[in-house]
């Protein structure tokens, strides 16, 4: 038994954790103060130190951050790791557990990076269209919407490009929800992402929900009904449309929001002048005799 579980630990350690030769400072590998910078709950002045030694390390830490999204990502470590978690032993479950931290923890390394990880933006982009592996798409997704405002014109770039196929806009718009989620000011996508609700339903017959229209507001931050009603005098007639249909479903129509409303019952697009009637019966049906 015992001999099975040094030979699973070396499995684990030789499959799983990376064994490359990384930055090192103040005589510490990139990977433990990435591990310092991750923890919870410590003091502030842990996670002070290991941001200001990710940064110290600098670009030097891209190429392994960029390549850390993808660990654990292959068949073969995806196998060994259910293999390994089957095995009753505190030692090798641990090490499994600080394998898949791996990633998690390259983007933690980005948000401490900041600015300076600026040159790692393509790779990242080219990561998230190209991966086979959805986790991994989805990890390059999660560094992406670390970087703020140049991460959102990145994005919003995408998302505005026709040519591009429509699930690739789908995870430029779910990446800017997650900028918007760090605090960036995302409206300015709203437009956009409205019209992209309209492309999806139609081709795909999924329309948003309301907590996923919950979610767009929460991520719009301050004045964010404002930001909505200011797509009721859009000049695309889809942009119009999906404004009011979210409008209505979020309830948010009273006061100053039924006069903007009423304004798009005599809306030159059918769709929007009906989805208009329909809200505006539901909150204020008196408005409709006049």
């Amino acid at each position: 038994m015992v001999v099975a579980s040094v030979a699973g630990i070396a499995l684990v350690i030789a499959v799983v954790w990376p064994r490359e030769k990384e930055p090192v400072y103040q005589g510490r590998k990139l990977s433990a103060w990435l591990r310092d910078y991750s923890i919870s709950g410590e003091t502030w002045a842990m996670h002070s130190n290991a941001r200001a030694a990710i940064r110290g390390i600098g670009t030097n830490s891209l190429p392994y951050l960029v390549r850390w999204l993808s660990s654990g990502a292959s068949p073969s470590a995806e196998q060994t790791r259910s293999l390994l978690k089957k095995i009753p032993n505190r030692r090798i479950q641990f090490q499994v557990w600080e394998a898949e931290q791996i990633p998690q923890r390259a983007i933690g390394g980005f948000a401490a990076l900041g600015p300076l990880a600026s040159p790692a933006l393509p790779q990242l982009k080219e990561l998230m269209y190209t991966s086979d592996h959805p986790l991994v798409r989805y990890h390059a997704m999660l560094a992406l919407a670390k970087f703020g405002d140049e991460g959102f014109s990145l994005m919003q770039a995408v998302l505005k490009d026709n040519s591009k196929s429509l699930p690739k806009r789908w995870e430029a718009y779910r990446t800017i929800m997650g900028i918007g989620a760090e605090g960036t000011d995302i409206s300015e996508a709203l437009p956009a992402i409205l019209k992209l609700h309209v492309e999806r339903t139609e081709l795909e017959g999924k329309p948003f929900q309301t907590n996923e229209w919950k979610y767009l507001v929460y991520c719009l931050g301050r004045s964010r009904f404002d930001k909505f009603e200011r797509c009721l005098s859009n000049h695309d007639a889809d942009v119009r449309y999906t404004a009011v249909v979210a409008l209505d479903q979020l309830g948010a129509y009273q006061g100053p929001s039924l006069d903007v409303l009423r304004d798009r019952l005599s809306d030159s697009d059918l769709r929007v002048r009906e989805a208009a009637t329909n809200a505006i019966r539901q909150v204020a049906p008196e408005m409709l005799a006049h």
